[in-house]
């Protein structure tokens, strides 16, 4: 491990003092890609991260008017991604935009921070990274995949990209479900503040590379 469990525990202090709890953050009505476009993606050189077979992304990233460049990495081969790992990725091709929708969990911490270190020399003197993880506070979210590997909380998941090497620029709830009735999120509120439950599944966060790297633009 890179890092230590102070550097841990100095990122989510750090984290608390900025955004506070987790029923803090703001709301977003469709995570990453609410995100992803409201960022100034036009003639923009992205890695979808993560892809999947699906690559539910590419057609955000290409779609017009914004003029973008994709290229997707995975390490699964059905997914037919460009790449398997940063290893494959030309010297001379360095990124404005990296996505991970609900990718992070998936590793184990060390890795996890392998890969965002990785991603960080891969990235461009200004460029971002958007990742979306579930949320553990939500009751079930995180249970519903035999592969999740790392229950990462919002505060965590700051932590882990700062002691990577990231500037954490934003950090937002959403969810598929929203609370409509006045009887839901009264039950809501109530839940959250009484056990510390929250109805919104998945955390995004918005991070910029800190430091220009050699041979990533």
């Amino acid at each position: 491990m890179a890092f230590t469990y102070s550097d841990v525990v100095f990122g989510r202090e750090e984290c608390f003092k900025r955004f506070g709890t987790v029923f803090d953050l703001p709301l977003l009505q469709n995570g990453m890609e609410q995100a992803f476009l409201s960022l100034n993606t036009r003639a923009a050189v992205i890695l979808d991260f993560g892809c999947g077979s699906a690559k539910p992304f590419k057609c955000i990233v290409e779609g017009a008017p914004y003029d973008n460049v994709y290229y997707s990495m995975d390490t699964d081969r059905s997914a037919g991604a460009d790449f398997a790992s940063f290893i494959n990725v030309p010297g001379d091709l360095a990124f404005d935009f990296i996505i991970a929708n609900q990718v992070i969990e998936h590793m184990a911490l060390d890795d996890a921070h392998s890969v965002l270190t990785q991603a960080r020399s891969r990235l461009k003197t200004k460029g971002v990274f958007i990742a979306t993880v579930p949320n553990v506070q939500h009751p079930v979210r995180y249970w519903g995949d035999v592969d999740h590997k790392l229950p990462i909380s919002y505060a965590n998941l700051y932590a882990l990209f700062a002691v990577s090497g990231y500037e954490v620029a934003g950090l937002w709830r959403y969810s598929k479900a929203v609370p409509n009735s006045l009887l839901d999120r009264f039950l809501a509120r109530r839940m959250q503040k009484i056990y510390r439950i929250d109805w919104a599944d998945s955390i995004c966060l918005v991070a910029k590379k800190l430091h220009s790297e050699d041979g990533a633009g």
